[in-house]
């Protein structure tokens, strides 16, 4: 004769203790399912908070280098321009 396997109900672990759930009330149920809910927003914001402090560092080391980047352009440009400020100092005074 074939042996029937027991089936293994489904259960809510909390704490140190397992729970067989179709044992537990409705209320009971209702604030089980509450907090996996929320243990689940918990662990989603964890897992995006590593993931921005990943991204933050790249944006700040991104950051650094446009900012010497800005800092070489400005001093390019205004070197560029010192020349034309030179004419046109020099034609107000020749007017």
């Amino acid at each position: 004769m074939a042996e029937k396997q027991k089936e293994k109900k489904p259960t809510f672990t909390f704490g140190d203790k397992e729970y067989i759930i179709e044992d537990m009330s409705d209320d009971q149920r209702v604030i089980a399912a509450k907090v996996l809910k929320f243990q689940d927003h918990v662990n989603d914001i964890q897992k995006k908070l590593q993931t921005n402090m990943f991204l933050k560092e790249q944006f700040i080391e991104n950051e650094k280098t446009f900012l010497r980047k800005l800092e070489v352009g400005k001093a390019e440009l205004q070197k560029a321009l010192e020349p034309a400020e030179e004419t046109i100092i020099a034609d107000e005074v020749a007017a």
